[in-house]
């Protein structure tokens, strides 16, 4: 799955969760890819800490910990699935052990609410005196953003809590404002599997809309794609603005300092932005339930034309569609015969940047 890893489809890219979250600082890159070293501690902060879904888990995926699970909460059977850190004390008949809470998803913290277990009861160890106490931070967000999409279905945050008080600390305002109005508490007895292929073509280079004769199909973003199929089963009426690093994903727009070179589509390592020619007309679409708000596109785009929001609204991740964010005619350069937009001129602007001005 590396080649859904931001720094792969753009070396410049300034994210580095996997290496700050790796408590055994065992993640390096090597010749551009992520590698895992053997100094692995199998705590799984990597897994829960990427949102392009680059690290795969050897054993234990989260659709296998949640599957044994659903018989017995469906039936009433099971109404109180307990989360359990490895060092931590005490014990429960129902409880899910892990490694460390940082292997945690929102998907396994979500999907059983919506099964219609009662309660998520977080059993955590010494976690200051813990090797694994790099996790800490991403353990509260991965909260944090579970408990902020539990109140966008209706289900009451605090169903989603520590079990040292047996109820969660506040949301703060400062991730999400009051919601106006919360929706139904919606139930549902399967989901069905997403189709594997959130795939798109490669481009032959960042200066044409071509499709590249070679082309790799994207891999596809699991953990991203687990959510989504819950999220789209289920209803929400809540209009909450969430922070991206919260819950990786932003709001994109695009201006008229777009040239139409197609680099932004080309280094995004989950196809949230996609361009396409239809007749004369160049085309960016966005689709924000892909986009884990990696900056990619904005950093890379010479001619800052692509602005990215600190916060979106989360309804955008169950309406699971696509946005044009641009539409403009297409011309040939005069010069290297690629095409451009936006420019009275007859020669694209890469080609004046790169043409030596005169000195007289």
């Amino acid at each position: 799955m590396r080649a859904l890893c931001s720094r792969v489809a753009y070396p410049q890219s300034g994210c580095r969760l996997c290496t700050e979250s790796c408590p055994a600082d065992s993640i390096v890159f090597k010749d551009g890819y992520p590698h895992v070293g053997a100094g692995c501690l199998e705590c799984g902060a990597c897994i829960s800490s990427c949102p392009n879904g680059v690290f795969l888990p050897r054993q234990n995926r989260d659709i296998d910990i949640l599957l044994p699970l659903v018989p017995s909460i469906k039936k009433r059977e099971l109404q109180t699935i307990h989360y359990r850190c490895s060092n931590a004390t005490g014990a429960s008949r129902s409880a899910v052990q892990l490694n460390c809470l940082g292997r945690l998803t929102e998907f396994l913290l979500v999907a059983p609410l919506v099964f219609g277990a009662e309660r998520i009861v977080l059993a955590k160890g010494d976690c200051g005196n813990c090797r694994y106490s790099r996790t800490i931070s991403h353990q509260d967000k991965i909260i944090t953003a579970s408990r902020l999409l539990a109140r966008a279905i209706g289900i009451e945050p605090n169903k989603i809590a520590l079990a040292e008080t047996g109820a969660p600390e506040e949301i703060s305002d400062a991730h999400v404002p009051p919601p106006d109005r919360l929706a139904r508490r919606a139930f549902f007895t399967s989901i069905k599997s997403k189709s594997a292929g959130l795939a798109g073509m490669l481009l032959a280079s960042g200066r044409t809309i071509e499709q590249d004769q070679r082309a790799q199909v994207r891999q596809h973003n699991w953990r991203r794609t687990n959510l989504l199929a819950i999220l789209s089963r289920l209803e929400c009426r809540a209009e909450l603005e969430v922070q991206q690093d919260i819950l990786p994903a932003a709001e994109i727009t695009v201006g008229h300092e777009c040239t139409g070179c197609g680099l932004c589509s080309c280094i995004c390592p989950t196809g949230a932005l996609k361009n396409s020619m239809k007749e004369d007309l160049f085309e960016i679409t966005f689709e924000a339930h892909l986009c884990t708000a990696c900056g990619n596109c904005e950093q890379a785009c010479r001619f800052k034309a692509i602005r990215s929001s600190n916060t979106f609204n989360l309804k955008r991740l169950f309406d699971q569609k696509p946005q044009t964010l641009l539409r403009a005619a297409m011309k040939s350069c005069d010069s290297c015969g690629a095409g451009f937009i936006h420019s009275e001129n007859d020669i694209c602007e890469l080609c004046r940047a790169e043409t030596p001005k005169l000195a007289f």
